[in-house]
């Protein structure tokens, strides 16, 4: 179920394994802003982000700092494993 409000997530941009959501299991990559250890798979129109088109702006490069603000939801794959997505409205590298 979606977050009530918008929740901004601060942490790292990573492609990472996606979740198993068809049968038979598709591999790839999926970007992920990784906090404390736990991936938030990107989604864009309830669709996992594979690939930099999803966003208006060329993403910056994996392993950058970024803030994501957006809804957070919890689902679940074929597997019956748990995953976190957050269904991005904005997003910015996050400069020191």
């Amino acid at each position: 179920m979606p977050s009530a409000a918008p929740t901004t997530i601060r942490g790292t941009l990573e492609l990472v394994p996606n979740p198993c959501t068809t049968r038979p299991c598709l591999p790839g990559l999926a970007f992920a802003v990784v906090a404390d250890g736990v991936p938030y798979f990107l989604t864009k129109g309830g669709a996992l982000c594979m690939q930099d088109r999803a966003w208006d702006d060329e993403l910056p490069a994996p392993g950058t700092s970024i803030s994501v603000k957006g809804t957070v939801e919890e689902r679940w794959d074929v597997n019956n494993c748990r995953y976190l997505t957050i269904e991005f409205s904005a997003a910015r590298s996050n400069v020191p």
